[in-house]
C-alpha cells in the first residue's frame, strides 16, 4: 500500500504509476477494531459467534450474508489518508473502473491542496483489482464524481466536482463541476471543460451521486448547493437540482430553474445528494436525500423537462444518501437502505451501520420488505466519528451484482453476489431465528 508523507507526495506517486497499475494489498495499521457485540435491527449478535448464515470479516469491520464474497480494493492508513464516495462504471471493452477522492482531507474548508481522484480497474469482471492511478492531474480539490457511459458509444465521460483553494469562498462545499471524456476505456481524459448552464453560466455546486441516461439520449445528471445553516446548525439550507444535457454535454439547463430556486423539503428547507435513475421509456426518477426517516422521490415523465413534487417512500431510510439502482430488466428497482431512522437526532451519522436490501417492481410506488446485506462490526472510524457504510455504488453484470462500498470514509470494500441471491438474502425474522438459536 502506497502511505506516503503528503498529499504532493501520494500525487507524485500515484502519477509515476500511471502506467504500471500495482495490485491492492493488505494495507497496515488501519486501526480497525472489531466490536465484541453489534446489534442488527433490534438483533444482537457477537462477530466472532455468528451463526451459519452469516460471515464476518473482522480484518474489513464488516459482517455480511453467507455467499457475499468481500474484498478490499483500497485503503490508506489513517491519520494521513480519507476517501470519500466511490462510483463504478463498467467501460466499453468491459472493464470496471471505481472513481474515488483520496487524500488528507474533506473538500470543504481547504487553503490547500489535500486531495486527489484516483482510480481501480478491473479486467476480470471484479475478481481482482488494480490501482490506484492519477486518471488526470488537477490543482483542485475534489469531492468524488460521477460517471456517464452513453448507450452505444466507445467513449466514457466523467463529471468531477472541483474546488480551487484559492476559491475566496472556500469554507463553502460548492465548487466548478467539470466534463471529462475518454475514448479508451478510461486510460487517458481530455482536458476538463466547465459546466456552464445556459439559465446559470456561474454554477457552483456538488455532484457526487449517479446520473443516468434517458431513453432518448438526454443526460440526467443531480448537482445541489449548500447554501448556509440555520438555527444554530440544526439545519442547513441546502438546495437539490439536475442538470439536463439532450446533445451528451455540449450544453446544459439546471432545473427546476437558475439558483437558489431548487428543491428542498419546506420542514427542513433541505435537500441534497439526489440520485438520478433512467427506466425503459419517458420516466425518469430522482431519489433525494433530507431528514424525515425517508428517501423522497421526484418523476418526470416528459423526458426530465418537468418534475413532481417530492413524495416519500415506504421503507426507512435516516439523512443519508439515496442508494437506488436499475435492474438488467429496465424496470425492477434496487434500494439498499440503512432502515433505521432516530428522529430526535435526525442529522446523526450513528444509523448509518447497516445495509439492507429493498426491491421495487412498480418504478417505486411499493416496495418488499427489507433483507439483510451486511453490517459495520467495527468501532466508529475518526472522520465525523462515524460508523458509515453509506455513499455505496452497484454495478449488476453478466448475473452478478457489484456494491463497491465506502466504508467509514477510510476504505473501499467490494462486495459481490449472484443477482438471483436477492430473494434469499435473510429477513428480520430469518436473523432473529438465528441469533435465538
Amino acid at each position: 500500500w502506497i502511505h506516503p508523507f503528503s498529499v504532493a507526495a501520494l500525487a507524485a506517486l500515484l502519477f509515476s504509476l500511471s502506467c504500471r497499475a500495482q495490485k491492492p494489498q493488505a494495507s497496515p495499521d488501519l486501526r480497525i477494531v472489531p466490536l465484541k457485540e453489534v446489534t442488527v435491527s433490534g438483533i444482537r449478535f457477537e462477530p466472532d459467534r455468528l451463526p451459519e448464515g452469516l460471515a464476518a470479516y473482522p480484518d474489513l469491520g464488516l459482517m455480511a450474508a453467507r455467499g457475499v464474497r468481500v474484498q478490499r480494493i483500497h485503503a490508506n492508513p489513517p491519520p494521513e489518508h480519507l476517501i470519500f464516495h466511490p462510483r463504478v462504471a463498467k467501460t466499453p471493452n468491459g472493464d470496471y473502473l471505481v472513481l474515488v477522492t483520496a487524500g488528507s482531507g474533506f473538500v470543504r474548508e481547504q487553503r490547500e491542496k489535500v486531495n486527489d481522484h484516483i482510480l481501480y480497474r478491473s479486467g476480470d469482471k471484479g475478481a481482482t483489482w488494480e490501482g490506484p492511478v492519477l486518471p488526470w492531474k488537477s490543482a483542485n480539490n475534489t469531492h468524488s464524481g460521477v460517471w456517464l457511459t452513453p448507450k452505444g458509444s466507445e467513449r466514457i465521460y466523467a463529471v468531477a466536482h472541483e474546488k480551487s483553494p484559492d476559491d475566496p469562498d472556500y469554507a463553502m462545499q460548492n465548487g466548478m463541476l467539470l466534463l471529462r471524456y475518454s475514448d479508451d476505456n478510461g486510460y487517458t481524459w481530455s482536458e476538463p471543460v466547465r459546466i456552464r448552464p445556459v439559465n446559470d453560466p456561474d454554477l457552483t455546486a456538488t455532484a457526487h451521486n449517479p446520473g443516468c441516461e434517458t431513453g432518448r439520449g438526454t443526460w440526467i445528471v443531480p448537482a445541489y448547493e449548500t447554501m448556509q445553516e440555520n438555527e444554530a446548525g440544526k439545519k442547513r439550507i441546502d438546495r437539490q437540482y439536475v442538470l439536463r444535457s439532450e446533445n451528451r454535454g455540449e450544453t446544459w439547463t439546471l432545473l427546476p430553474d437558475r439558483r437558489p430556486n431548487g428543491w428542498s423539503i419546506e420542514e427542513w428547507d433541505y435537500m441534497i445528494e439526489a440520485q438520478a435513475v433512467c427506466p425503459e421509456g419517458d420516466e425518469v426518477l430522482l431519489f433525494a436525500r433530507a431528514p424525515g426517516g425517508h428517501v423522497y422521490l421526484l418523476r418526470s415523465r416528459d423526458d426530465g423537462r418537468t418534475w413532481s413534487e417530492p413524495e416519500t417512500l415506504s421503507f426507512v431510510h435516516p439523512n443519508a444518501p439515496p442508494m437506488v439502482f436499475l435492474h438488467p430488466d429496465g424496470k425492477t428497482l434496487l434500494a439498499l437502505t440503512h432502515n433505521e431512522y432516530n428522529p430526535k437526532r435526525p442529522f446523526e451519522q450513528t444509523v448509518r451501520d447497516e445495509l439492507w436490501v429493498t426491491v421495487s417492481r412498480d418504478l417505486g410506488r411499493t416496495w418488499s420488505e427489507p433483507r439483510f446485506l451486511a453490517a459495520n462490526i467495527a468501532e466508529p472510524g475518526p472522520q465525523w466519528n462515524s460508523p458509515s457504510i453509506s455513499y455505496d455504488d452497484v454495478l449488476i453484470d453478466d448475473g452478478q451484482v457489484h456494491v463497491i462500498m465506502d466504508y467509514q470514509y477510510r476504505q473501499i470494500l467490494h462486495l459481490a453476489f449472484p443477482l438471483e441471491m436477492l430473494e434469499r438474502l435473510p429477513l428480520h425474522q430469518e436473523l432473529a431465528g438465528w441469533a435465538g438459536r
